[in-house]
């Protein structure tokens, strides 16, 4: 199976590049306006996950959208940028070892003021991972506003409310891909990486491979709506 490289066709027939992305205050004014934000939040509502823990963030996004300082870590709740790394088949997943937890995880991070979500999500990606080619997952509607030309933000497969202990995280969560069948893992950002089976998950014979369920329930969720995406390049 080979990636895909346009991020689709245009009303004119000419393919679309890879969007410029809102900047902060463009996308809190375009959150704030009347008929575009309605929709847009009403959009990440739809992809909002909810847990047996912490329930959905979707009642948090209001507020999150609209404040130019939601995506700094000393805001509470704040945002943070996450994605799921599959291979080009599909069929797997990577995770990293946490050092101090000894579970695995996707690759993510804080966002430290940044409103590029897909942006921050892909550099957390190559930071604790290193693939060297990524392409992102996308279907109708994921790219805001549609018209080509205007600059854009793309929305996330899903928004996921995580308890930080004495805080709480509102995660968006991106869809990546990679040719790269060998990765490596930072050491400052874990013990080892492997591919997991998205089928040894889906059911749960991973094996002594520990995995919270929250990251399952993400991954399981994530691995259901993959097939039909449409994917694009990122740039380096």
């Amino acid at each position: 199976m080979t990636l895909e490289v346009t991020l689709g066709v245009t009303p004119d027939g000419t393919f679309d590049q890879f969007p410029e992305l809102l900047s902060t205050m463009d996308f809190v004014a375009f959150c704030k306006a009347t008929c575009s934000g309605q929709g847009f939040l009403e959009a990440m509502s739809q992809r909002c996950l909810v847990l047996p823990t912490t329930g959905s963030a979707r009642d948090l996004l209001p507020s999150l959208l609209t404040d130019p300082e939601s995506s700094g870590r000393h805001r509470n709740p704040h945002i943070t940028t996450s994605c799921i790394l599959l291979d080009d088949s599909l069929t797997k997943v990577a995770l990293l070892l946490h050092r101090k937890r000894q579970q695995w995880f996707y690759p993510g991070g804080h966002a430290d003021g940044d409103w590029n979500w897909l942006g921050g999500a892909a550099r957390e990606c190559r930071e604790e991972l290193g693939p060297k080619r990524l392409c992102f997952g996308f279907e109708d509607g994921d790219v805001w506003p549609s018209e080509p030309g205007k600059r854009r933000v793309v929305l996330p497969r899903l928004v996921v409310r995580h308890d930080a202990g004495d805080h709480e995280h509102v995660d968006v969560v991106y869809a990546l891909r990679t040719p790269d069948e060998q990765l490596s893992v930072a050491p400052e950002e874990g013990d080892a990486w492997r591919w997991f089976a998205l089928g040894e998950i889906l059911n749960r014979s991973h094996g002594e491979a520990c995995l919270t369920e929250v990251t399952r329930l993400v991954l399981v969720t994530m691995a259901q709506g993959c097939e039909g995406l449409t994917w694009a390049p990122l740039p380096d």
